[in-house]
């Protein structure tokens, strides 16, 4: 599919989609159940749009975390000056510098159509937004976890909601990556169990007598086992969110979209884990693999102290009386006395 196609399927969507929401609000309706609220996720900007048609009060569904919200505003504002200094910092953030590595992959220069068109649908979801006069955005972060980052943009009213966990954000990878990631999993010596999408068949003989490979697991369940002393992960949100829920110290792999910040911030600002450092050819090594999975294991007690912390912290914000909680009940107070729209 080239770019062209991309742009005519997400056309195709956004017309079908608009068509569709429409419907589906008048139907309610005329069976005498309006719609008074209209949450929506990311790269729909095209609901908003619907909603202030019907003058529906609307809230967008941010899912992943604040910070990256933050760094696409910035971005989108044009407040990052050269990407390629690696030293970005953020109005609202000064005290965290980015490198190029540290960025949504989106926002980096690409010659791949696709990431292109998904900047542009990401450039339109916040066109959507400053649309609107303080438009509400609810974040799956909690309050403990990203202080400074739900204050960043000052424009919008950013709750924290979460964390909301349970969900699989597993991309795909090359043979010659998950080559080296079985080569690292080896040279650690520790019993594992690596969850893959894809067959890899050819990897099962190599790590048959030390590890296990499943194309799926409960992977709250398997996090929640006291056995588990590390996760190795791409980094998405949900997994992060998952390895804080759980107090289980992490090893990222970070390979696209907003993994490279959640990396950075496991590493530098909350102290759960580490990243792993690609080679010259923009692979990640098997000894370097190797190398992370010891220091947490072997050397990693303040990760892991650090990973209790935010786990205590992480269930606090969503018990009765905890941050998120107030956060909802606020939310849909506002919606049932009709001032969300105010």
């Amino acid at each position: 599919m080239d770019q062209d196609d991309h742009k005519k399927h997400m056309s195709e969507i956004k017309n079908q989609g608009s068509r569709a929401l429409r419907d589906t609000i008048l139907k309610a309706s005329d069976m005498g159940r309006p719609v008074t609220c209209l949450v929506y996720t990311l790269l729909l900007p095209w609901a908003s749009n619907v909603a202030r048609e019907f003058q529906i009060p609307c809230a967008l569904l941010w899912i992943q975390p604040a910070i990256v919200l933050d760094l696409y505003y910035y971005y989108f504002d044009g407040a990052f000056g050269d990407i390629s200094s690696d030293s970005v910092r953020l109005l609202g953030l000064p005290h965290i510098t980015f490198s190029k590595r540290d960025l949504p992959s989106f926002v980096s220069p690409s010659t791949s159509d696709m990431y292109g068109l998904v900047l542009q649908a990401f450039k339109e979801q916040f066109d959507a937004l400053d649309a609107e006069t303080r438009p509400k955005v609810l974040v799956n972060t909690f309050n403990a976890l990203e202080p400074d980052a739900l204050r960043a943009v000052q424009l919008y009213e950013i709750i924290g909601m979460g964390p909301l966990v349970d969900a699989d954000d597993r991309p795909s990878l090359e043979k010659a990556q998950m080559e080296e990631i079985a080569r690292g999993l080896l040279g650690s010596g520790r019993p594992f169990l690596w969850v893959a999408r894809e067959s890899v068949g050819w990897v099962e003989e190599l790590v048959r007598e030390q590890g296990k490979i499943v194309g799926w697991c409960p992977q709250m369940e398997v996090l929640g086992h006291g056995s588990v002393g590390c996760f190795v992960t791409h980094c998405g949100w949900n997994s992060t969110l998952e390895s804080l829920w759980c107090g289980v110290p992490v090893v990222g792999l970070p390979v696209w979209s907003d993994q490279g910040t959640n990396a950075k911030m496991i590493e530098e600002e909350w102290g759960t884990g580490l990243r792993v450092g690609p080679g010259e050819d923009g692979k990640v090594s098997g000894e370097e693999i190797t190398r992370c999975i010891e220091r947490v294991m072997e050397g990693g007690e303040k990760m892991r102290e650090n990973a209790g912390r935010w786990k205590g912290l992480a269930r606090e914000a969503v018990a009765e009386n905890g941050s998120s909680y107030r956060n909802f009940k606020a939310f849909f107070k506002e919606l049932e006395m009709g001032h969300l729209s105010d």
